[in-house]
């Protein structure tokens, strides 16, 4: 499990890099969901999410990447933002 970095709170949706606002819907509804869940973006602006599933982290990465051209890395797992600050 990544460790929480620190870079914003689960919440705050506003930090979350890279997302327009369906993007910005997907991870509101993603932050109402309850824990084993995972969200995801890439610098493209695209997001998969997961929650309810032993393998959420990978299943948001699998719907993140369908189609990127750059890869997708893990925004949040669980109640914790686990996306590196610069």
């Amino acid at each position: 499990m990544p460790p929480p970095s620190g870079f914003a709170q689960l919440s705050d949706i506003d930090k979350v890099p890279f997302l327009d606002e369906k993007g910005k819907d997907g991870y509101r509804n993603f932050i109402t969901k309850d824990s084993t869940k995972a969200f995801a973006i890439n610098s493209e602006g695209r997001w998969g999410w997961s929650n309810g599933q032993w393998d959420s982290r990978s299943r948001a990465l699998e719907f993140c990447n369908r189609g990127a051209k750059s890869p997708c890395r893990l925004y949040a797992v669980n109640e914790d933002v686990v996306w590196p600050p610069k």
